[in-house]
């Protein structure tokens, strides 16, 4: 059989071969326990040269488990792409190909020596398609293991079986063996990750904080230095480096803000000790557990996962203020996979600001906070882990597929896009009104938020707004005091105040009616003006503020509503209120409601 030779060159050059053919020399199954999806590492050859850094797309896993695909197998690539990683590497992803023959049916072709980006030609004059290599044993040839024999990259460790360090002469602890009853113990670990310094202040005082996540053969464990540590940890530590670390304490993980698969946690103490090492090529450099997009909707909020995809969009930066009165820069963006589910990932600080999706990157996170405003999306946070076009199998397979048929491919958004609730992608928890009581929404402990499509037929004039004290971070209702206004919360007096919206409307669909709470920023947006226009219209223009409470009516929006029962002199009401609105858009809600139909023709 002929084999297409010096293609691999030439792709290695950045041409594109139409159906090379290749022997398969190697099948590997990527040993990583944490894959969601079996991977599968080939070797090929093209008689001259044999191509290690090649991937298999997950949809032609059965050719391998079959073993249709096997070692010696004659293959055609129908269609495959190169990525390209750390600047230089090159990663071959074989999206479709056509076996020809069957590797018990064949010897090995050629003399292929291992393809060197350094020793290689820089031009691929010499390919020539077809060219007919003579089959002969190569010197590589395997012996007593099959060429298709499943490998494991990493040396193997139990969990308490503990090692000596020869050249340090020291005994040295897994990772996954480590638990608080321990006390001396010394472990050799890298660091994969290390956060910001991050402050706070509350009741109990001030400090400032900061964290690396480590990792060995073995697995992973996130360490915490607090105040004095800071000073005596921050710059000693260094992402990538090796460390022996010893005489941490101990304590159980706090799920709510780690991804890291270990029950426990480390915290440096007065005691801990940190000595550099030189590095140790079977320590791992990361490692992820990542979750599909498309399960993404089945995570609880504030769980912490890791997530893979390409970047299919990405806003401008922002400036925001957050409620403590500090601007901070933040920056959405839209991830992907093979899935067809699109989440929205917010960024902020530094990697808001330097982020650049322009190139339609892999994005892989580590450590992303699952958040349910508008279905579920996913918060960047101090702690998490962000990598662009990472060199691992799970990038270089969405980048094989995106390239050639994710950014045609009609998707679905897991997550509402912010100021665009009724947007054709939304996939969040819609409602209809007599749902309300239907469902008894707002009954449990937690309010229950949903989305309504809903018209406003009322609004009770009285009380709509109030005079409220005139401090930016307080809202509390003043007393009139004949010229002076006073905030008791505040324990001030004011010569001045600000009026603050409390609307009450009745809102109706095809399914029923319900009394309806607007808020400030709802309100202002339901009546399209401020709080303090409205207000000066009534002691000003009483025609005007009727006319634009008039004008409000019998308008149609999409409304996220928050449910919750409340009690209120020993009676308990439930209490609707809008925390957020949209113009109806009539086309996106037929394209919504077609997407539903869509999907019920699919179960």
């Amino acid at each position: 059989m002929a084999l297409s030779a010096g293609a691999i060159l030439a792709i290695c050059n950045g041409e594109n071969p139409p159906t090379p053919i290749f022997q398969v020399a190697a099948v590997r199954k990527i040993q990583n326990e944490k894959l969601s999806v079996e991977r599968y590492r080939i070797v090929l050859s093209d008689g001259i040269h044999a191509y290690s850094s090649v991937m298999l797309a997950t949809q032609l896993n059965q050719r391998v488990t079959s073993g249709e695909l096997d070692a010696k197998a004659i293959i055609k690539l129908n269609n495959y792409t190169c990525n390209i990683v750390q600047e230089t590497r090159k990663v071959l992803v074989i999206l479709d190909l056509t076996v020809l023959t069957c590797g018990s049916e064949t010897d090995i072709i050629g003399q292929p020596k291992p393809y060197n980006d350094q020793s290689a030609p820089s031009k691929s004059n010499n390919y020539q398609p077809q060219q007919e290599i003579q089959q002969q044993k190569p010197s590589y040839a395997p012996t007593n293991r099959s060429m298709n024999q499943v490998t494991n990259p990493r040396p193997t460790i139990h969990p308490q079986q503990n090692l000596v360090d020869k050249s340090e002469n020291r005994i040295v602890f897994p990772i996954s063996s480590l638990t608080p009853y321990q006390n001396r113990w010394t472990i050799r670990t890298r660091v994969t990750s290390k956060s910001e310094i991050r402050k706070w202040s509350n009741s109990r005082g001030e400090g400032k904080l900061f964290s690396v996540d480590l990792i060995d053969e073995s697995g992973e464990i996130r360490a915490t230095a607090f105040r004095d540590q800071v000073e005596k940890f921050y710059d000693v530590l260094e992402v990538n480096k090796v460390y022996y670390i010893s005489r941490c304490s101990i304590k159980t993980a706090n799920k709510n803000f780690t991804s890291i698969k270990n029950d426990y946690e480390m915290t440096f103490t007065n005691e801990t000790a940190v000595e550099p090492c030189d590095d140790i090529a079977s320590l791992p450099k990361v490692s992820f557990n990542f979750v599909r997009i498309g399960d993404i909707e089945n995570q609880p909020a504030e769980r912490m996962i890791d997530v893979v995809g390409v970047v299919k969009s990405a806003d401008d930066v922002v400036t925001i203020n957050t409620k403590s009165n500090r601007q901070v820069n933040k920056r959405d963006i839209e991830l992907v996979d093979d899935s067809g589910k699109v989440v929205r990932l917010t960024l902020w600080g530094t990697n808001a600001e330097e982020f650049d999706g322009s190139q339609f990157p892999v994005v892989a996170v580590r450590g992303a906070r699952v958040t349910e405003f508008g279905g579920r999306s996913l918060s960047v946070v101090g702690s998490s882990q962000l990598m662009t076009n990472p060199d691992i199998p799970e990038a270089h397979i969405l980048r094989g597929w995106f390239d050639v048929q994710g950014k045609d491919q009609e998707l679905v958004s897991i997550s509402t896009k912010r100021g665009d609730i009724g947007s054709p992608g939304f996939s969040g928890n819609w409602k209809n009104i007599s749902d309300i009581h239907g469902e008894n929404l707002g009954q449990q402990e937690k309010a229950d938020y949903f989305n309504l499509k809903a018209t406003i037929i009322y609004i009770r004039k009285e009380n709509l707004m109030y005079k409220a004290c005139p401090k930016e971070d307080c809202n509390k209702k003043v007393i009139d005091q004949g010229g002076s206004y006073r905030c008791e919360k505040c324990n001030q007096t004011f010569p001045d105040f600000k009026y603050r919206l409390m609307i009450s409307a009745s809102i109706v669909d095809s399914t029923g009616s319900n009394w309806l709470t607007f808020f400030q920023e709802t309100g202002e947006a339901m009546l399209k003006c401020t709080a303090q226009q409205l207000g000066a219209w009534k002691e000003n223009d009483e025609s005007k503020y009727e006319h634009t409470i008039n004008e409000a009516l019998f308008q149609s929006y999409i409304l996220k509503v928050r449910a919750k029962m409340e009690s209120f002199n020993d009676e308990n009401r439930l209490k609707c209120s809008c925390v957020n609105l949209t113009p109806m858009d009539y086309v996106q809600q037929s394209r919504r409601l077609l997407e539903g139909i869509r999907r019920m023709q699919m179960v």
